[in-house]
């Protein structure tokens, strides 16, 4: 939806009365910045959409749920010291913390995830979740 309104917006702007510049003089009077005010619309729409969550269907492995807050992070640092390339949530319902790992986009690579940990964590078990499709380390 949004990519369609950015299509509208630089379509019209296009068509419309030709290119509009805004132009900018430095305070020390050397430097003249001429640039089109298209500029201003994409850099603004860049900066909203940075800010959305970008999130799909998928799934991750449970590996703790309960009320106590202590015993789940401690659960957490214990996973991601062994694991520190697979992203940890901790997700409060009341009144139950639970840790989840991993964003697998299929049932099956979550599987394989789970048969690798399962030595250290025999209590994990398969979850749909909304995951995060965007790398961010």
């Amino acid at each position: 939806m949004k990519k369609y309104f950015l299509i509208v917006i630089i379509s019209f702007s296009c068509f419309s009365s030709g290119a509009q510049t805004v132009t900018s003089v430095l305070p020390n009077q050397n430097v003249t910045i001429e640039q089109d005010t298209m500029i201003r619309v994409l850099m603004d729409y860049t900066t909203s959409v940075a800010s959305v969550k970008m999130t799909t269907d998928g799934y991750r492995i449970q590996l703790a749920s309960s009320s106590n807050r202590k015993s789940v992070l401690d659960m957490k640092a214990q996973f991601v010291a062994q694991y520190p390339d697979v992203k940890a949530y901790l997700e409060y319902h009341q009144p139950t913390f639970r840790l989840r790992v991993g964003d697998f986009e299929s049932k099956i690579s979550a599987y394989a995830f789970q048969q690798e940990i399962l030595p250290f964590f025999p209590d994990g078990f398969i979850v749909q979740d909304k995951i995060s499709m965007m790398d961010d380390k």
